[in-house]
């Protein structure tokens, strides 16, 4: 983040506009600083980069203790003032789901390196693509938004197409590691960690806006929707990809009302049980959806989940693994109907461009604001 970004941002509590002190730059890049509110005085801290910008009832609830000992140091303590209740009723299932992604991305993904951006799979930009059903082309020289860009998966992928600005929103800790997997950018980034519901930023401040795979994570979907809908300009795109409920029985019927046992595992449990199930999905896929897929896919196109089956079959082992713990440990997942997402975009007074069933699995929606 640069000091010409914050005209971008506004208070959580009341929209008002920020202004930066206590700045510390390295370059043109502001490393540190505080964010105060012209209009109610609240104070937000900048660290390492990264924007830490939640309502002043939950802020403490979010805040992890690496956090808090800078904030003290800097001796900085109005970043920590709580009024503390009037939370809302869907706060404790959010910081259930903000804290078992912690552990996934901060503990268990902490490896990624260039070339798995580069390979297929699921880190590929040919599967990022694949997903936002847009061509890489049409965010050359745009503001894009990112909401729950997790540890930059789908950053790194936009500024590799030439996103001329890139703001991240990431509920957890997980956004410090943004930086590392999308080296060089630094210049470009706008690093948010916010609640997607309650985003820092002014309206229409983005050219497109994408959230991928984390709208059904999000326990108040329709109201993320709505602001991400509204941090788009006008002409600009609101892009989601969600789980579908249509083709997903082994999910909606066996996987999510089994978690009520699942979930009495702590995570590392949890990530123990995903093991043989990913070594069966591994077997599977490369012994007989992938040799189908290559050499007879009229045969294969009639077996359950092909198109998923067929992706999954370029996964390495590790990805594959953490990629069954993601569906076995999520606390939210929801599967949306074709019906919903098209409400979502008309709710939202956006006109649906595209809506695809992407791999079968899937709901890719490419929507224009007025």
């Amino acid at each position: 983040m640069k000091a010409e970004h914050i005209p971008l941002l506004r208070c959580v509590d009341c929209t008002g506009a920020l202004k930066l002190v206590n700045a510390v730059f390295v370059g043109d890049v502001v490393d540190c600083g505080r964010l105060v509110c012209q209009d109610c005085g609240r104070s937000y801290p900048i660290i390492d980069t990264v924007a830490v910008c939640f309502r002043d009832d939950v802020v403490l609830d979010y805040l992890s203790q690496r956090e808090v000992d800078f904030i003290t140091a800097k001796g900085w303590n109005d970043c920590l003032v709580s009024r503390g209740g009037g939370k809302a009723q869907w706060h404790a299932a959010q910081k259930s789901v903000a804290d078992n992604w912690a552990y996934q991305w901060d503990v268990l993904a902490d490896d990624w390196r260039a070339e798995d951006f580069a390979g297929p799979g699921l880190l590929s930009a040919k599967a990022f693509w694949n997903f936002v059903q847009i061509e890489p082309q049409e965010v050359l020289g745009k503001k894009v938004l990112v909401t729950c860009g997790g540890l930059g998966r789908e950053a790194r992928h936009v500024v590799d197409a030439g996103a001329a600005e890139v703001m991240v929103n990431e509920i957890g800790v997980e956004i410090y590691k943004i930086r590392k997997n999308v080296p060089g950018a630094d210049d470009k980034l706008i690093l948010l960690r916010s609640d997607a519901c309650h985003l820092p930023l002014g309206p229409g401040v983005a050219d497109i806006a994408i959230c991928d795979h984390a709208l059904q994570h999000i326990p108040n979907h329709v109201d993320a929707f709505q602001e991400l809908a509204a941090k788009a300009r006008s002409g600009g795109q609101v892009i989601i990809c969600v789980y579908s409920w249509e083709n997903n029985a082994i999910m909606t019927h066996m996987v999510e009302p089994s978690k009520q046992l699942i979930h009495r595992l702590p995570l590392k449990g949890q990530r123990v049980l995903a093991l043989p199930l990913a070594l069966a999905v591994f077997a599977l896929t490369r012994g007989l959806y992938a040799p189908l897929g290559r050499f007879a896919p009229g045969v294969g196109c009639r077996l359950p989940l092909f198109e998923h089956m067929r992706f999954w079959s370029e996964f390495p082992f590790s990805v594959l693994w953490l990629s069954i713990f993601d569906l076995l440990h999520a606390p939210v997942s929801y599967h949306f109907r074709k019906a919903e997402v098209e409400g979502l975009s008309a709710s939202a007074g956006l006109r649906t461009r595209r809506l695809v069933n992407t791999n079968g699995t899937l709901w890719s929606l490419v929507a224009v604001k007025p």
